[in-house]
C-alpha cells in the first residue's frame, strides 16, 4: 500500500512541475522536471508485472480511446513536419506530455480494491490543504514558490490573485472532502477540510474553476435533498469568507461573479483575448477539419522569438485559457468524437455502478462522476486534456469508474 500511495505522491508532484517549489523544476526549453513523470509512467508500463496479472481489465472502451488518443496525438509529429517543417525530434519533444494518459492504466492497474482508491483521495485531500497553506505563506509573506505568475499575476476583483500551486489537486481534493461530508462520513474532518479547500478556490479566484465546483456541489445536495447540510454550507461558506473579506477591504465573492459579467458584456478582461484566440482556433479547425495540422505537435522554445512567423506560429499552437475550441483547432472532426466517446463511457460506466452499489463503492462512483461533470463543464476554458497536471487527475477519475464497473461485473477477479 505505502509503495502504490508513494507512486501516486510523485506522479502528481511531477505533474504539477514539483509545485513550483524550486526555480529549477522548469526552464523553457532546458529542463522540466515533468519529464520525470514520463519517465516513471514508461518504466511502470513496460516492467509492471501488474500487467501481466491484471491483463483483461485493460480490456475496455477507455482503455482503447486513451491508446488510440497517443497514437493519434503521436501522429501530429508527421502532420506537424508536413505542414510547418517541424523536425520529427522537436514534434516528439512537443507531444511527450500526452503520454500522461498512460497514467491512466497505472491507476487501474494499482488499484486493487476500493480501500486503495479512498486512501489515495484521502492523500490528495491532504497535499490540497498543504497547497492552498503553500499559496497562502507564499501571498501573505515571503515568496517561497517560483512560478511567473507569482510574480505576474494580475488583479482581480481589485487585487493581486493568489498563486496555488496544483489547482487541480485542490479541486479533486475539495470535491472528494465534499462528498464524503454529505454522506456523513468523518464529518469533522471533511467539513473544514471542504470550506478551507473552497476558500482556496476563492483566493486563487479562477472564475470557471470555482463556479464549475459550486454548481457540482449544490447538484449534490438538490439530488440528495440535504437542505440542511446545503444551508449549513452556505452559512459557515459566507461567514469564513466575509472575514476574509473584510481582511482584504474588497467584496472577492461578489466580484468573481461581477467581473466575469465585465469581462463578457464589455468583451474586457481575459474575455476579449479568449475571442480571439477562439476565432483563430475555428479558422484552423475550418483548414483541417478532418484530424488537425500538427499544431499540437510544435514545440513552442523552437518557435520562441520577435519574428513574425515566429509570433504566429505561438498564437496558433496556444493551448491555454480554452478547452473545446482548442480542441478541435489541434485535433477536428477525429478528436471531437474521441472526446465524446471519452466522456460518454465514463459516464455510462459510472451511472451503471451508481444504480447496483453500496457503500464506499457507492460514495466512489458519486465523486467519479461527479467530477466527471465538473470537467466537462469547466472544459471551456480550463484545458484538461493537454497538459499533465489535468491528464493526471482526468486519468485518475477515469481509472476510479472503469475499477467500479469492473468490480461490480467481474467480482471474481477484484474485491468491492
Amino acid at each position: 500500500m505505502w509503495f502504490k500511495l508513494t507512486f501516486f505522491a510523485l506522479l502528481f508532484f511531477f505533474a504539477n512541475e514539483g509545485f513550483s517549489l524550486g526555480p529549477w523544476w522548469h526552464k523553457p526549453g532546458q529542463f522540466n522536471v515533468a519529464d520525470f513523470g514520463n519517465a516513471l509512467l514508461w518504466i511502470f508500463v513496460l516492467f509492471s508485472p501488474a500487467l501481466a496479472r491484471k491483463r483483461k481489465e485493460v480490456f475496455n472502451p477507455i482503455s482503447a480511446l486513451v491508446i488510440f488518443y497517443i497514437l493519434f496525438a503521436t501522429f501530429q509529429i508527421i502532420l506537424a513536419k508536413s505542414n510547418y517543417g517541424q523536425s520529427l525530434f522537436d514534434g516528439l519533444i512537443g507531444i511527450r506530455h500526452q503520454f500522461y494518459y498512460l497514467s491512466f492504466f497505472a491507476f487501474l492497474l494499482l488499484f486493487d480494491r476500493v480501500e486503495t482508491i479512498e486512501k489515495l483521495l484521502n492523500l490528495l485531500v491532504i497535499m490540497g490543504i498543504i497547497l492552498v497553506l503553500l499559496g497562502v505563506i507564499n501571498y501573505f509573506g515571503p515568496k517561497i514558490l517560483y512560478h511567473r505568475l507569482v510574480f505576474a499575476e494580475k488583479i482581480r476583483s481589485g487585487i493581486t490573485r493568489a498563486y496555488i500551486p496544483g489547482m487541480a489537486i485542490v479541486t479533486l481534493a475539495a470535491l472528494w472532502s465534499f462528498i464524503e461530508w454529505i454522506h456523513g462520513k468523518k464529518i469533522t474532518l471533511t467539513l473544514p477540510a471542504t470550506i478551507f479547500l473552497l476558500a482556496g478556490h476563492l483566493l486563487r479566484q479562477s472564475r470557471m474553476r470555482f463556479v464549475g465546483l459550486i454548481s457540482v456541489m449544490a447538484l449534490n445536495l438538490t439530488f440528495k435533498k440535504r437542505w440542511k447540510p446545503l444551508l449549513l454550507l452556505l452559512l459557515l461558506s459566507v461567514g469564513s469568507f466575509y472575514l476574509l473579506e473584510v481582511k482584504m477591504q474588497e467584496r472577492i465573492i461578489t466580484n468573481i461573479f461581477s467581473t466575469a459579467y465585465t469581462d463578457v458584456v464589455k468583451k474586457k478582461g481575459t474575455m476579449k483575448p479568449r475571442l480571439d484566440q477562439m476565432r483563430i482556433d475555428f479558422e484552423e479547425f475550418k483548414k483541417h477539419p478532418l484530424f488537425g495540422s500538427g499544431l499540437a505537435a510544435i514545440r513552442w522554445t523552437t518557435e520562441g522569438g520577435g519574428s513574425r512567423l515566429q509570433i504566429l506560429m505561438k498564437d496558433l499552437s496556444y493551448r491555454s485559457d480554452l478547452g473545446y475550441t482548442h480542441w478541435i483547432k489541434f485535433y477536428g472532426i477525429t478528436g471531437l468524437i474521441w472526446l465524446f466517446l471519452f466522456f460518454f463511457f465514463q459516464g455510462y460506466y459510472g451511472l451503471k455502478v451508481l444504480r447496483n452499489t453500496s457503500g464506499t463503492a457507492k460514495l466512489l462512483a458519486v465523486f467519479s462522476t461527479s467530477y466527471l461533470l465538473f470537467v466537462v463543464v469547466s472544459f471551456f476554458t480550463l484545458n484538461h486534456l493537454m497538459f499533465p497536471w489535468g491528464i493526471t487527475t482526468v486519468c485518475l477519475n477515469a481509472a476510479i469508474i472503469v475499477k467500479l464497473y469492473w468490480m461490480l461485473y467481474r467480482p471474481e477477479t477484484t474485491e468491492l
